[in-house]
């Protein structure tokens, strides 16, 4: 029973329901999700999961991107609605797309300007 103040989370079930959904119906995410198998097909060779972080390094987050095991995972325990997943999906998107074309940057320093400006714009 949810009592009266406690805020709403997703369950990794509910997570991954709703994910499934925004890749049927959001033109956003089929869009960027082409850009980045375009560019590499093994990209999100982890693939894109939903998960609870408490107790990890990643509890305060909504989501990551995971350079080393390309995947996209999202903090189900850390989002209250489908709006706050799909934007925590597109910035994490984001940084995998710029991960897929990171030697096009000039420093590590711009990748990793750019792909927080872009990101944050593209996931709002």
């Amino acid at each position: 029973m949810k009592l009266f103040g406690e805020p709403f989370h997703y369950t990794e079930q509910q997570c991954t329901q709703e994910l499934a959904e925004l890749f049927e119906t959001s033109p956003h995410v089929r869009n960027l999700l082409q850009a980045i198998y375009a560019l590499n097909p093994k990209a999100l060779k982890g693939g894109i999961t939903c998960r609870t972080c408490a107790g990890t390094v990643q509890a305060n987050r909504r989501g990551y991107y995971s350079v080393p095991y390309k995947r996209v995972v999202l903090c189900a325990d850390n989002i209250r609605s489908k709006e706050q997943l799909e934007q925590t999906l597109m910035h994490e998107l984001v940084h995998a797309f710029d991960n897929t074309r990171k030697g096009k940057f000039q420093s590590m320093c711009h990748l990793i300007a750019c792909g927080e400006v872009r990101a944050s714009a593209l996931g709002k």
